[in-house]
Parts: C-alpha cells; structure tokens; sequence
C-alpha cells in the first residue's frame, strides 16, 4: 500500500461531529486502516472537533488526513482562536514570549500520569505524557474540563503537536498515530 491522503471539511457544530468521525472512519477504512486502529482514533477525531466546536470560535475547521504503511496523520487547521493554557497562573500567548521558550511545562495531571508540553521555537508545543511511579498523586480536578482532552489525544498517538501559525494566523493541531501501536 502507498500513501494517501483527504481533506475534510468541518462546520464546527455538535449536531456535525459524529456524521464527520464517520465519514473520517469510513476513508481509514478504505485505506486499509485495521478496526482496532480506527477504535483507538476515534477518541482523537472527536476530541479535535469537539475542541474545534468548544474553543475556535471558527466557522470551519479542515480536517487533513494522511495514511502511509507506517503511521495516520490527522491535522487540524482552524482560523480561530489560539490555544489556551494556563501556566503557573501565567497564561500563555501566542507567539510564545522568550520567557517560556524550550521550557517544559505541567498542563494537566490525574492519578496516573501528567500531561507535559515542550515549548519550542516557531511557536511550537510538543505534548507528551509522563507516567506516575506515585499512584497517590491527586489529579488537579479544576483542570479536568479543559485539558483532559488533549491528555487522550496525547495518550493515544505517537506524537502530537500544536503550532500557532502568527502569519497564516491559525491553529494546527497534528496528532501522529502508529498503523501498529495499541493501547
């Protein structure tokens, strides 16, 4: 099997969101995508569209999605608004000021893991998701509504990442998923 790839269009509505997971679905599957990997993509596309219904404040969202023998890619480009998070009581803008750069940040935590953010150049944040040893660790519970979500995007793929385009001024969410990865 080759590469290939789709765009899909997205009206940001919730009445939208499960007509648009399947007719994503339904495209992995006619490039040869296994159930079991759909299972484990679903959680990331309704999580991208939900956030895109919940925070952009965009019309539209478009929905790119890439399949090679390796890896799904599925990119989100909206043109609303930035990404928030809250740092330490500091909020974060776009573009990233010098005084965040190259550090790595607590976003969200649970009794299992904590989700991690690398802040790089280009206005670039890589998540990652960092295990607890300490299984008595208390979740920060007034986070959970909004950073939970990119906690099972990060937890499901091999790598994702947010880029704030200040030129193009617009988000790009890229969730990178393994063809053989499993949860």
């Amino acid at each position: 099997m080759g590469s290939s790839s789709r765009d899909f269009t997205f009206n940001n509505t919730a009445d939208a969101l499960y007509k648009k997971v399947v007719e994503i679905t339904v495209y992995l599957e006619e490039c040869g995508v296994s159930a079991r990997v759909i299972d484990n993509i679903k959680p990331v596309l309704v999580e991208l569209l939900t956030n895109a219904v919940k925070h952009s404040g965009a019309i539209s969202t478009l929905i790119k999605v890439a399949v090679d023998e390796d890896n799904i890619v599925i990119k989100k480009i909206d043109w609303g608004t930035p990404l928030m998070l809250n740092i330490l009581g500091r909020q974060l803008l776009w573009p990233i000021s010098a005084n965040f750069k190259k550090e790595i940040i607590s976003i969200y935590n649970d009794f299992n893991c904590t989700l991690k953010a690398k802040l790089q150049a280009g206005n670039r944040v890589s998540f990652f998701v960092e295990d607890f040893n300490d299984t008595h660790q208390m979740p920060d519970i007034g986070n959970v509504t909004e950073h939970f979500g990119l906690l099972i995007i990060t937890s499901v793929c091999t790598s994702f990442e947010y880029h704030y385009d200040t030129a193009g001024a617009n988000n790009n969410f890229i969730a990178t998923i393994s063809r053989q990865r499993t949860l």
